[in-house]
């Protein structure tokens, strides 16, 4: 059975909502039910992004340590940012958001995230990020089809990591291309869609984990966590944020276990 690696980034937004005790105890839930890998406070700068020429990139550390405190969106800003860089690089991850298209710029050229994807070849894990969520299946394929021709097959199970917001509900269907066609193994996703875009009006949220696990259990994909302890742990969140359900899986299954 092929195994796939969930990243969940839902307790960086949950920081923001509530003190560190009740952080940690959502942590807690989530890793009961089998989450394992976390996008945790503090290493993640998208915040406070500025918009450059075509795509923003954010360098941050592995699994909440925060190598470097600011994101780059002038690729000649960039370059000095990563000589600086060199000896860390193969412990760090980037992320490389706005992958389809930019609210300055509008739609980005495949071209350009190649070249980013090029420039961070050496680095641990490369997050594509559809910050606005405006990807549908057809984006995904074109880019996808171009990385693995340019790295290779083992480059995207290995490195690549795809981050699909679900503003026009396109999220799910951009996962199971990238993960049946496009050999990504690793996804992230945040529970009941926890976490938006604030410079949006209508706030993207990002595809809820629970969506993603229901999905990812009809396909035999391996993964290691419980949806029905997924969605209670995210029913827990919720009602302590008065956060929105945004999860149909999530939603459904602690509607009948009521």
């Amino acid at each position: 059975m092929t195994s796939v690696r969930i990243i969940e980034s839902s307790l960086k937004y949950t920081s923001k909502l509530v003190n560190e005790a009740s952080n940690k105890r959502f942590k807690e839930s989530l890793e009961k039910a089998g989450v394992s890998i976390f996008k945790l406070p503090g290493d993640f700068v998208g915040s406070n992004n500025v918009h450059g020429e075509d795509v923003i990139v954010g360098i941050k550390g592995q699994e909440g340590e925060s190598l470097v405190s600011e994101s780059v969106s002038a690729l000649q800003d960039h370059d000095n940012t990563v000589a600086n860089q060199e000896k860390t690089k193969h412990k760090m991850n980037v992320d490389i958001t706005d992958i389809f298209a930019c609210p300055r710029r509008g739609w980005i050229t495949t071209d350009r995230v190649l070249r980013l994807v090029e420039q961070h070849a050496e680095y641990q894990m490369i997050t594509l990020v559809d910050t606005l969520g405006v990807g549908t299946v057809g984006h995904t394929r074109r880019l996808l089809d171009q990385i693995v021709t340019a790295f290779g097959k083992s480059f995207v199970q290995t490195k690549i990591v795809v981050d699909f917001h679900n503003t026009f509900g396109q999220a799910l269907a951009n996962i199971f291309l990238a993960v049946t066609e496009g050999r990504v193994r690793h996804i992230q996703a945040s529970v009941s869609g926890i976490g938006a875009t604030s410079s949006m009006r209508y706030s993207p949220h990002h595809v809820p984990t629970e969506d993603l696990v229901y999905m990812l259990n009809g396909l035999g994909y391996e993964h290691g966590i419980d949806v029905i302890k997924l969605a209670h742990a995210g029913d827990l969140i919720l009602k302590e944020t008065e956060q929105p359900q945004r999860s149909n899986a999530g939603g459904t299954i602690t509607f009948w276990s009521n």
